[in-house]
Order: C-alpha cells, then structure tokens, then sequence
C-alpha cells in the first residue's frame, strides 16, 4: 500500500516525468545500474513501471497517461482493450454497477456508455490505484471500497446493469475455472444481483465449460459469448436477466481488419457427413467453444468430416467464412508409406500440422513423418471413424 502511494507520488514528480520521456526508448532493464546513484528518486521502482507500461502499449494502449501506475497481477488479468471496446457495443444502460472493478479496463470503455457509474474493489491498494488511474482520464466515478456481498446487503439501489468479473486467483492460490471457485462466488449471488439489476453480465473464464455455465446459471441465461482476439479465447461473457430463457449463442472473432461474429440458438441441426472434397474449412476458436460449429457449417453448406467433429470440406471456396479455408492437394489414409511417397514425390520437409479426433499429437505426427514446423504446405489428421484416420494435405487459398 505504502510502496503504491510513494509510486504515485513520485511519478507526478517533474523530473520522472521528463527522465521517461528521454529514456523511453532505451533498455529499462538496465537503468537501474545506469542511473541508480545518479537521480534523486527511485530508478528500480520506476523501470518495474516502465516495463509494464512497454506491455501495455500492445493491451491497454488508449488507457495507459504518463502517470498511469499499473501492479503485475492487476495488468496480467485485465481485458485487452479490443475486446473491452467490443463488449462496451453489448453492455448498455445509464446506471451502471461495476461490481470487481481491479485495473479498471471494462469499466473504463463499457463506462462510456452510462451516466450513473459505481465501482467496487475489495483490496485498499487497488481502490487507491484505481482512482489515481481514473483521475487522470477525468473520471468521475463513485468508486467504493467495498466486497460485492457487503454492498448488496447493505443497498436496495437498482441498476440498469451490473457487471461482474471475478478473481480467477482468489488469495495468490493457482487459477480456477469454476466460478463457485471465484471471488466473489457469482453462482450463490445470482439471485441477488437479479434483484437489482435489469441485466447481469458476468466473464467467465474461457476454459469453462459450456453445460457447467448452463447449470449454473439456468434458467436466467440470455445470451453466451465466446470472445477471441485474433482467433485466441480470451473469455465467455454471459448476460443474464429474470425469466425464463432459452440462451443464444454467439461466437466472435476480433480480428486485425474486422470483427467476424455469428449467432444461433439451433444448436442441433448437423450437416451432411462426407470424404474430403476441393477445399477443407478449419474454423476458428470461438465457433468450436461456443458449439456453433455444426449450425454454421449447415448454413454455409459444408460437409463435415467426422461426427461431432470440428473439420469441414466443400466442393467450391466460400468467402468471409469464420475460420481457415484451404484448398486440398490430395486426401489419404494415415498409412506411413503412403504418407513418406507424397513427401518424398513433393519434396516436402516443413509442413504445419494440426490433428482432432486423432490418436496422435501433431509433434507426434511431425516425429514420424520427418518434418519440421512451417511452410506452405498443411497437414491435417482426424479419425473417421475406429478404423478410418485420414491426412488431407493442403494449401492456402490465394
């Protein structure tokens, strides 16, 4: 606490702001050594700070001020900034409970769109840097330190919203997924922030599973998210309300260029099982953890591999599709020699292997082959069924 208010006080400091603005390009690692005995002010403290802050520019850019103060833990948990300024597109209302505030990216993006804006944070230190960090956007948030099962006992206030993100790493312990597991257990509040929230939005962790969450929080799920940046999982956000609900289920990929999203509450329909034909469909992360994978093959008219599989296959290229389109050179059973012929007749020595409902590992699959990582050429391997495994070899579509 101490350490965080004499930080906060020393980056205000003149001098540190202009010895960062003329260092900022060097190597912060060594400054330490380099300027410890020459500066009036902690140089050790300051270049722990400025390592964060060279992170934050690829996560939290548009937050990070010259006196922004960030604390590891705090900075490792927190929303990118991409996926913040999509979720401030799906959290909407005037009054607004940020319910586990901590570095205070959500809030900061989903707070533009309210009026009335509350914030709570159970840990002294992390309220002090919260309003240090808020102040120096200009905010002016009624930020309280508080623990959400306190506040609700204590309140009979009525949000439009109220959002939640609990601790994953609940008193330094290794992370969880289960939310009954988190801080603040959202599962034994449901009820609670139902009554005094229009809508509920709460991140899960993207390791949960989709039938636990439905368990969970059933019958009050209105909508699940599945978020990928860049085609990586970063979290699966629920919208809950009072009622009864039959949940829809979006997936959403954050790309460079756009953001591709799909939604669905067919959940059952399965397309047509088939060999490989011309091109073969991988898609993207978020469709398979959402489970949309089936409804979104159907409506684009793929063929699936394998049943309740995540490989697809189609006689002519489809564009804009979720996901990695390729174009098939050649379809074959998994039988080594067969395999070592293609290769030996192709000259192929690098191939980018991925394998499902497969007996091996790709790094088991590259071993046996000979192969080594990259290159134009891709290999996929799946299992047909308990006699039937296949490698398709492909390439990028142009």
């Amino acid at each position: 606490m101490k350490e965080t208010e004499d930080m906060i006080r020393m980056i205000a400091m003149p001098v540190v702001q202009q010895f960062m603005a003329s260092h900022e390009q060097e190597d912060w690692g060594k400054m330490s050594l380099k300027y410890g005995n020459k500066v009036s002010f902690d140089v050790a403290s300051l270049s722990r700070q400025m390592d964060l802050r060279e992170k934050a520019k690829n996560k939290i850019k548009e937050f990070v001020t010259p006196q922004t103060l960030l604390l590891p833990k705090l900075f490792e948990q927190c929303t990118h900034e991409l996926v913040a300024k999509y979720k401030s597109t799906l959290i909407t209302g005037d009054k607004l409970l940020d319910a586990t505030t901590g570095l205070g990216i959500d809030i900061f993006f989903i707070g533009r769109n309210a009026k009335d804006i509350t914030c709570l944070e159970a840990n002294p230190e992390h309220v002090l840097l919260l309003k240090h960090n808020l102040g120096q956007h200009h905010l002016n948030y009624n930020i309280q330190h508080t623990t959400l099962e306190f506040f609700l006992e204590q309140n009979s206030l009525h949000y439009d919203v109220i959002y939640v993100d609990p601790d994953r790493r609940p008193e330094a312990q290794q992370r969880v997924f289960d939310p009954e597991q988190c801080t603040p257990n959202v599962v034994s509040l449901k009820n609670q922030l139902l009554d005094k929230a229009n809508r509920v939005w709460i991140k899960l962790s993207p390791m949960m599973d989709l039938q636990a969450i439905i368990h969970h929080f059933s019958p009050n799920i209105k909508h699940i998210y599945s978020i990928a940046l860049q085609n990586e999982m970063k979290e699966l956000l629920i919208c809950l309300s009072s009622g009864i609900h039959e949940p829809e289920f979006t997936a959403i990929n954050i790309g460079k260029e756009k953001t591709q999203e799909y939604t669905s509450k067919h959940m059952n329909v399965k397309p047509p099982l088939s060999m490989v034909l011309n091109y073969f469909f991988e898609p993207n992360v978020a469709l398979i953890k959402s489970r949309l994978c089936m409804p979104y093959a159907f409506e684009h008219g793929l063929n699936i591999l394998y049943p309740q599989g995540y490989y697809f296959t189609s006689d002519h290229p489809i564009k804009d599709l979720q996901g990695r389109l390729f174009k098939v050179i050649h379809a074959m059973p998994y039988k080594k020699e067969q395999l070592q012929q293609f290769i030996k007749t192709h000259s192929i020595n690098k191939a980018n292997i991925s394998c499902r409902n497969f007996f091996w590992k790709p790094e088991e699959v590259k071993k046996e082959l000979k192969l080594n990582d990259g290159g134009e050429w891709y290999l996929f391997c799946y299992t047909q069924s308990e006699k039937k495994s296949f490698a398709v070899w492909c390439k990028k579509t142009t």
